[in-house]
């Protein structure tokens, strides 16, 4: 059934015509209300309704999944003057009427008005692009006296003595234990810190910080790289990519990781003992240098004033046919673009591809979707070979990719190979067929994953914050590189899965037109990297922490009250029956938190946590807050093995229960031994001791006497003298 909008002035032909019709004005009605209601009835019918620009510069706001919980979602905005609100009301209706008070001026505002609500949009959306633009800054750090104490284990690589390393941190307290290749310890409780110098890639990070944890050394890991941050010539990317490994370490392990620190191509002496006070110095992203160490920042970057970016001739799309490079398309064939190449794995069989083709086609601009592997260098150049003269390549805009979910306890090097293919193979393949093209712009699609972390994400952000390096690189050959970093786009894109999660976290989506807007202005500008997003920090940093590479973002921390009881003071307090039940409540509290609801009872005590939409970002962010509340070591995938709060409130009982118990035999002899030798060295007097030997001779023969009995593994582990052996004992026959 059709479905038509009455303009107006009142809704008479709305009571008359067939089908469905929507009157925008009822003359018992104001404008504004009778144009929302029509607005949302439209919507409800199935029409597409633009809804950014019908409420031009609003914030998006979460609603629950649950349409009764009777609570209030709507933001309490600032009061505004009602003077400017009703001026730009009518501005952006166009009721000029308001204003004119003769023909004359009713003439000039006709033109005026139109051209003031267009300045008011621009000027939102500039200011919302200026709020999503940030940069990677590094800020000099003050050069304390390198303070490290107890033992440190190095992992070298086979073949390298690093004396220089071993004598810095001697002399900044530590005892160095030289570890090479893959020569780890079974188990080193009493290690203070480990230092894995560089010669680390990604996959071999995540291999170490399995290996590590396996052997039980809980101690924090410190990743040195070379040159992976730009601050000593181009970077190299491959160590780039450990640091993106690295952010999500911090995120996924916190309590068993100390940092990153990169080094210069030439060591010495000087450089090592620097090292060392990076070590001690409090930041967790580090870059050292002859002339001293700068950390790590993310910063705003608020736009200049630019023309923005004019596309002409062939313009190559890798991921032409995905969400975001169907959106890429569409603005390049609106702009002026006079081919476009589309590159895709499955071309026109990708999903939506000849139907894209056709749209763009209809629009004037010859259309090319190819079936290519971008990092096969050899196709790629049999691909631009067949431009004509007349429609040179002037452009490519890289937004192929692939997301591999995992937690670094699972990722592999497959795994590895198969994210950094398309992102950083693709890259460089695409750079070297194209170095005799005369570009405007070499833009890659990279993500905030790669910048600031993301658990679950550790192979995605490494391989973004390598071809973040690239284009640092590329940019420095004389190139026109550009790597933006993404938030997630509301229309579309990897990220789709996890945007209510993302929303959840202060991650929101950007929407296309102000997103393409600020691509396009940044391709113009001077720039190798920049990440633009829309971050609601407060949000963010409950979700992930302060790292002092955001702490300037973040808001004026709140006046705390006393700090309550820890949660295991809050345990050994309650009566045994009340245990289980605060455990399992504790339990509900934080699960809710991570999905945004309100009322812990909300996350049933039962449920299973993959039902209530648990992923392996929530996983992870669950166990962080459990293991902080607890202070145990606890799996990555703890949500997992005991699935419902009431089985994690369980096994975190069976965690806690005894390191508070004060019931039992053994506890009863510890707490005897320390009172006896508490303040004495020599022990108990003489007549005492003779008593407590006499004593504890008569327990020690009880126990002798009793039935030694045997169990099931025992009986498994016996060969046949041994097993009669037990049976002669047990029937007194021995």
């Amino acid at each position: 059934m059709s479905t038509f909008l009455e303009l107006g002035p009142d809704g008479v032909l709305s009571g008359m015509g067939e089908g469905e019709w929507v009157p925008a004005q009822r003359r018992d009605q104001g404008e504004s209300v009778s144009l929302a209601v029509a607005m949302g009835r439209l919507w409800a019918r199935g029409v597409e309704v633009d809804w950014s620009t019908y409420f031009a510069g609003a914030q998006r706001v979460d609603l629950p999944t649950y349409a009764f919980q009777h609570e209030r979602y709507w933001l309490s905005a600032a009061p505004v003057p009602q003077a400017d609100t009703e001026f730009w009301d009518l501005v952006d209706r166009g009721v000029f009427d308001e204003f004119a008070t003769d023909e004359s001026e009713r003439a000039t505002l006709q033109k005026a008005l139109p051209l003031l609500a267009q300045w008011r949009q621009r000027h939102a959306q500039k200011q919302a692009r200026d709020e999503w633009r940030y940069r990677v800054d590094w800020a000099p750090v003050p050069e304390l006296p390198a303070r490290l104490r107890g033992t440190w284990l190095v992992l070298a690589p086979a073949g390298d003595a690093p004396m220089d390393c071993l004598e810095a941190l001697t002399a900044a307290g530590a005892q160095p234990v030289l570890m090479i290749g893959d020569d780890l310890p079974g188990a080193a409780a009493d290690v203070t810190g480990v230092l894995a110098l560089p010669s680390l890639d990604p996959a071999a990070l995540a291999v170490t910080v399995r290996t590590l944890g396996a052997s039980g050394i809980r101690a924090p890991l410190w990743v040195l790289t070379r040159n992976a941050t730009g601050q000593d010539g181009p970077p190299a990317s491959g160590q780039a990519a450990v640091w993106g490994l690295g952010r999500v370490v911090a995120l996924e392990h916190p309590d068993r990781w100390g940092g990153l620190v990169d080094l210069p191509e030439t060591m010495d002496a000087h450089v090592w003992a620097r090292v060392a006070v990076a070590l001690s110095g409090g930041e967790d992203q580090v870059a050292v240098r002859p002339t001293g160490l700068v950390a790590r920042r993310i910063v705003p970057a608020p736009t200049q004033p630019a023309e923005p970016w004019q596309p002409t001739g062939t313009v190559l799309v890798t991921g032409g046919t995905g969400a975001l490079g169907s959106h890429v398309a569409r603005e390049l064939a609106a702009g002026g673009a006079d081919h476009l190449i589309l590159v895709s794995r499955r071309g026109l069989d990708a999903p939506g591809a000849r139907e894209l083709a056709a749209e763009l086609a209809a629009t004037g601009t010859t259309v090319t979707v190819a079936a290519c592997d971008i990092a096969d260098r050899e196709a790629l150049t049999g691909l631009l070979a067949a431009l004509p003269d007349d429609q040179p390549l002037t452009a490519v805009l890289h937004a192929a990719g692939t997301l591999h979910d995992a937690t670094v306890q699972t990722v592999t090097a497959e795994h590895v190979r198969d994210v950094l293919r398309p992102k950083v193979d693709g890259y460089a393949a695409l750079r070297d067929v194209t170095r005799d093209h005369d570009l405007t712009a070499f833009v890659a699609f990279s993500s905030l994953a790669g910048v600031v972390g993301q658990p679950g994400q550790g192979v995605y952000a490494a391989a973004n914050a390598a071809l973040d390096a690239m284009a640092q690189a590329y940019r420095a050959e004389g190139v026109p590189a550009l790597s933006v970093a993404w938030g997630p786009w509301a229309e579309g894109g990897m990220a789709t899965a996890h945007g209510d999660r993302l929303r959840s976290h202060g991650i929101m989506p950007l929407p296309t037109g102000p997103a393409l807007a600020a691509l396009w202005q940044a391709i113009t500008r001077d720039e190798a990297n920049v990440t633009i997003a829309d971050l609601d920090w407060e949000r963010f940093i409950a979700a992930y922490g302060v790292s002092p590479a955001i702490a300037a973002l973040a808001p004026a921390p709140p006046v705390l009250a006393a700090p309550a009881r820890s949660l295991s003071e809050q345990l050994a307090a309650e009566p045994e029956a009340e245990r289980d039940r605060l455990l399992v409540r504790h339990v509900q509290q934080e699960a809710a938190a991570l999905l945004g609801y309100a009322d812990p009872a909300a996350v049933t005590a039962g449920a299973a946590f993959r039902d209530l939409g648990f992923d392996s970002l929530a996983a992870v962010q669950l166990r962080n807050r459990l293991a902080a509340a607890t202070g145990l070591d606890l799996p990555t995938g703890l949500a997992f093995d005991h699935p419902t709060p009431v089985a994690l409130g369980a096994f975190l009982r069976s965690q806690l229960i005894p390191a508070h118990s004060d019931a039992g035999p053994l506890a009863t002899l510890d707490r005897l031994t320390e009172d006896l030798f508490r303040d004495d060295s020599a022990g108990p007097d003489p007549q005492l001791r003779e008593q407590l030997s006499e004593r504890l001779e008569a327990v020690l023969n009880r126990l002798r006497a009793q039935p030694r009995g045997f169990d099931e593994a025992t009986l498994d582990a016996a060969d046949d003298d041994e097993i009669f052996r037990i049976i002669d004992e047990d029937l007194g026959l021995s």
